[in-house]
């Protein structure tokens, strides 16, 4: 099964994860100075026995340093491992394993999220490829505390014994079962902390939507509300906003925030009081339409350009688009453009380009990439799938990786949708596996809600005020204007002082800015005779409307 799978405060661009059908992983290049790329990764879904039989080396050890190195195909971690028990492979006390990513001495920092992270110290299981890479993203490094591997408690003999037996000649490489893609969510009813409701019923992550959690037994001193999560076997994700807590009723945000250095959102399924004693609650079923990661395009559109390799050149772009056409029929206020047929592939040049490459690890389907600005806003977006894979129209039976489906799952993350991992989101396109043979084509409602409340269809320009001023010649006063969009995150703001005729004497022009509730101002040195004139106040939003309502007042020169 496949998993599917951002703005620094530098001076020029900062990276950010957009993730694709498979486990779109986010590969995040921050540089401390100066443009850097980043990358993210789309991961095939694989089982212990499938990581054991494909791997050339599988070890249990321990962490006892880890390097960065700058390679000609990019930096890399290189992880020293003391060797416990060397499961696959040539047996050794020490093993040097790598993973994409790492800070180096300059600063700059690139950072893979959904692979696996090592620090010294970890103990762990490592599954390696031929070349010396963690296998599959996350999924190559199983955790190892108090003797039992983190996640599924089984103790470290018996997941030893599980890939041992994994390797014996003639048995399968078992595919995931649904029990394994996510570990059973199991929470024990408490005689102490109570759930009875929460107000709403349903709401989405990333978007500052409180809900109220009613009941008994919260306790008068706070503990913590985890709605589920899901991904990298990790099922809860905190929520950090409380705003008020209760014996009988908390109020908070529904989260979104960084689990293992990825961008997570919480998913469909139980939300859990945990007293600060330590109790938790009864598990309460909760919906979660959609997950946003908090950036945005500045223009409500994008181009992007299919370099599909001369391999069945008009299926994949057809495949592209139509994936593209689902999102464009969503009902939203923005539109993605078709820009053909390119021999362009991953680079910052400025073009949203997806391709396919030959140089991905071994249970990578893909790998993305994109840019914000120092505004935070989204610049480019650059794809490339694994030529490891049979790409068509995944239709099921075929062995093959849809085109459409990726290519939807991935334009979900362009518009900065995060991943769900819960089996109550499995319909929707954001939905955090896939797999060959699987065609999933039609935006769920979830999906739907996400892009229509990220760019909303808007018809109708920002509204603006002025406030009357008094200044005497060569006198200083500051000019009060007001432009505001409520459907808008950004607008362009203009503000003119003008005769009674309409001849324009001072001008001022600002570019997109955030839309802000309230009243702006700039000072003005007045050269101009005694008087009357007029201040005139317009705007555009990032829809392109231009202002609903003029502002207008008199400035009145002594």
């Amino acid at each position: 099964m496949a998993a599917i799978g951002g703005a620094l405060p530098a001076h020029t661009m900062r990276l950010r994860l957009t993730a694709a059908l498979g486990c779109l992983l986010v590969a995040v290049v921050m540089a401390i100075a100066g443009p850097a790329p980043a990358r993210a990764t789309i991961l095939e879904r694989l089982s212990i026995e499938q990581l054991s039989r494909r791997a050339t080396t599988v070890a249990e050890g321990t962490v006892i340093s880890t390097d960065v190195e700058q390679t000609p195909a990019g930096v890399r971690t290189a992880v020293r491992l003391r060797v416990r028990d060397s499961l696959k492979g040539m047996p050794s006390a020490l093993k040097t394993v790598y993973v994409p990513g790492g800070r180096l001495p300059d600063g700059t920092q690139v950072v893979v999220d959904a692979m696996a992270a090592f620090r010294p110290g970890d103990a762990c299981y490592v599954f390696v490829d031929a070349r010396g890479w963690v296998m599959g993203g996350f999924q190559g490094k199983l955790d190892v505390a108090a003797g039992r591997v983190v996640g599924s408690g089984v103790t470290t003999a018996t997941m030893s014994r599980r890939i041992e037996a994994a390797l014996l000649p003639g048995r399968p490489a078992a595919r995931p079962a649904s029990a394994e893609r996510l570990h059973p969510v199991t929470f024990p009813l408490s005689d102490g902390p109570t759930i009875l409701s929460i107000t709403p019923d349903e709401a989405s992550a990333g978007t500052d939507t409180m809900v109220t959690i009613d009941g008994f037994g919260f306790g008068s001193a706070r503990g913590k509300v985890e709605f589920s999560y899901g991904g990298d076997n990790i099922m809860r994700i905190r929520a950090d906003d409380v705003s008020s807590w209760t014996d009988e009723s908390i109020d908070c945000v529904v989260p979104t925030g960084v689990i293992a250095r990825y961008d997570a959102s919480a998913g469909t399924g139980p939300v859990v009081v945990t007293s600060s004693g330590g109790e938790e609650s009864n598990a309460y079923d909760f919906v979660v339409p959609f997950g946003y990661g908090a950036s945005r395009w500045a223009n409500a559109g994008a181009t992007y350009l299919v370099n599909p390799s001369g391999i069945d050149d008009a299926l994949r772009e057809s495949l592209v688009d139509a994936g593209a056409d689902v999102w464009n029929a969503a009902g939203s206020g923005f539109w993605f453009t078709d820009g053909g047929i390119t021999t362009l592939g991953e680079a910052k040049d400025g073009k949203n380009v997806i391709s396919w490459s030959d140089d991905l690890p071994d249970g990578v389907i893909g790998q993305a990439s994109s840019y914000e600005n120092a505004a935070g806003d989204m610049t480019e977006t650059d794809v490339q799938f694994s030529n490891a894979y049979d790409w068509a129209d995944g239709a099921p039976g075929s062995g093959t990786m849809d085109v459409q489906s990726i290519a939807m799952h991935e334009i979900g993350h362009w518009l900065v949708l995060l991943d769900q991992y819960m089996d109550g989101d499995s319909d929707k396109v954001m939905y955090g596996f896939g797999d060959e043979g699987e065609q999933k084509r039609t935006l769920a409602p979830g999906d739907v809600a996400g892009i229509t409340w990220i760019y909303p269809v808007d018809t109708v320009g920002p509204v603006c005020a002025a406030k009357n001023a008094t200044v005497r010649h060569n006198g200083t006063v500051k000019l009060y204007f007001r432009v505001y969009d409520a459907q808008s995150a950004k607008v362009m703001k203009q503000l003119v002082i003008a005769t009674p005729s309409g001849v324009v004497k001072q001008k001022w022009t600002w570019g997109y800015r955030e839309s802000y509730d309230g009243w702006w101002s700039v000072p003005y040195t007045c050269r101009l005779t005694r008087g009357s004139y007029e201040i005139l106040v317009t705007g555009k939003d990032l829809a392109g409307n231009s202002a609903s309502k003029v502002g207008r007042a008199t400035l009145t020169v002594k």
